[in-house]
């Protein structure tokens, strides 16, 4: 009796622990149900979907700023031979701040027993009792003083000055001046354009009249260009006309102004003026003290 109860007890123990094992099995083994979630690798791979979706940005090739055509480069060869050819020269001078910077020397030169521009100069501010004397820098077209400084006599023989003043935007006619202020007007253009022996004629010119003595053409451009009057055909109305219409002066500004500048190279008669020694250089004959002459006791 004892050994059937014994093997029923294990029979049965046995079988519980069966039931248990299987249900260990099921439980580890159980299939798992499929997430509806992306993973976690999910946004990922549509950001980089969508990078390479964005477009591109385009770098554009710089953009070439078309150099002169062919026509301009003729035009240009064209006004450079006529200025050349009626006696302009450039000035190796650079603007400094939007400004010229135009230094000038006077120089006196000796002429053997003849009278020159400074003994001229000298007689007529005596005869008259003028004592004023001015370095002006006009605008031709406009008539408007540039830039002047004001000078005596005695700064005529071998004194330095910089004229300093703003540059213009455009192509600018100027007339470099030595002339009396007696009316203070600080400019020359206004004053008599005419032969400076006139100071040795008996009759005494009027006091009032202010005169110039001295005259030099300047073109303002780019460059500040010097017309060599020395040269006959800048003493050419129609030479010098067309090489100011060349340069972009309009043609009947151009004829008008090449008159003027005519007129005042041959009426006065200037030495022109030239670079030197970094240096615009102003000669003003005189006479040699070697030989006194009668009439220049003054």
């Amino acid at each position: 009796m004892r050994r059937v109860w014994f093997s029923k007890k294990v029979a049965m123990k046995n079988l519980v622990l069966l039931i248990v094992g299987l249900g260990l099995l099921f439980f580890f083994f159980k299939p798992q149900k499929k997430s509806s979630e992306p993973s976690s690798s999910a946004p990922s791979q549509k950001l980089s979907a969508r990078a390479s979706q964005e477009p591109k940005l385009k770098v554009e090739d710089p953009v070439e700023t078309p150099g002169p055509t062919l026509k301009e480069e003729t035009q240009a060869i064209k006004a450079a031979g006529l200025a050349r050819q009626a006696g302009f020269r450039n000035l190796p001078i650079k603007q400094v701040n939007g400004h010229w910077e135009l230094p000038i020397k006077f120089t006196a030169t000796h002429k053997h027993c003849e009278m020159g521009d400074l003994d001229l100069i000298r007689i007529d501010q005596k005869r008259r009792g003028v004592r004023s004397l001015i370095l002006a820098l006009d605008d031709m077209s406009s008539r408007e003083n540039v830039v002047y400084q004001k000078l005596n006599v005695e700064q005529l023989v071998g004194q330095s000055l910089t004229l300093r003043w703003k540059a213009s935007e455009e192509l600018r006619p100027l007339g470099l001046y030595i002339c009396s202020d007696v009316n203070e007007r600080q400019s020359c253009h206004a004053a008599r354009v005419g032969d400076v022996n006139q100071a040795l004629k008996p009759k005494e010119p009027r006091r009032e009249i202010d005169k110039v003595y001295y005259f030099q053409f300047i073109q303002e451009g780019p460059r500040l260009a010097l017309l060599d009057s020395s040269r006959q055909l800048a003493k050419n109305p129609k030479v010098l006309g067309r090489a100011l219409a060349a340069v972009g002066i309009p043609s009947g500004e151009a004829r008008k102004l090449a008159e003027n500048v005519s007129q005042h190279h041959v009426g006065i008669g200037s030495k022109s003026a030239r670079f030197e020694d970094k240096q615009l250089t102003i000669d003003l004959p005189q006479n040699d003290p070697a030989c006194p002459l009668p009439h220049l006791k003054f």
